[in-house]
């Protein structure tokens, strides 16, 4: 449904064919194109068309847009960050302020350095970690006993017991892996320590 606040631009690359709306919408505009049909020249008209978004697991966004015969996917978020927003700086990111990834409106999205998407990521609890993660054999009960287990008997004993090596007892120990969910406080102290820099 059309709404009195939704601006539409062109999509870069496409101008003529299709616009990025300020509610995340595409659609393809209404022109007349002429192409051989066997043999001669023939006018096709088409109308002006809402496209289909497809939504992946992860919230992201997508749009299927044609251009020279070929079909290219895209992101949506993408189309309306170069529209509204202006051209990504050379190697920034995307992220949405609000964390849903299907709120595709500009005043939800912003530029950041890779550095910084990393790190909201991880206060959001947005990066595979511990339990979650594809290749964790251990859980919170088996962290909270190998910590209770520390200086008691060696870390090659412990290991044995878990399953694990040696080495993965050491990180955890040291707080190396399994570290708690960092906070946004937190990772700023920590890259001011590293830079030197306050942020």
């Amino acid at each position: 449904m059309a709404s009195k606040n939704e601006e539409w631009r062109p999509i870069a690359g496409y101008e003529g064919v299709y616009e990025v709306s300020s509610l995340g919408r595409v659609k393809s505009l209404g022109r007349v194109i002429t192409k051989v049909w066997r043999g001669a020249p023939k006018r096709f008209f088409y109308r002006e068309k809402i496209k289909r978004i497809y939504k992946a697991p992860s919230g992201l966004c997508s749009v299927v847009l044609h251009k020279d015969g070929h079909n290219l996917a895209r992101k949506v978020h993408v189309l309306v960050a170069a529209a509204f927003i202006g051209k990504r700086p050379i190697g920034a990111d995307i992220i949405h302020r609000n964390r849903d990834r299907s709120d595709n409106r500009p005043k939800n999205l912003k530029y950041v350095a890779p550095r910084v998407r990393y790190d909201e990521c991880m206060i959001h609890d947005e990066v595979p970690r511990h339990t979650r993660h594809y290749r964790t054999t251990l859980t919170e009960r088996d962290i909270a006993e190998i910590r209770g287990l520390a200086g008691t008997i060696s870390q090659r004993k412990i290991a044995d017991r878990f399953g694990v090596q040696q080495p993965a007892i050491s990180k955890i120990l040291l707080g190396i892996n399994w570290k708690p969910r960092p906070t946004r406080k937190g990772l700023a102290a920590a890259r001011a320590q590293t830079t030197g820099i306050a942020v």
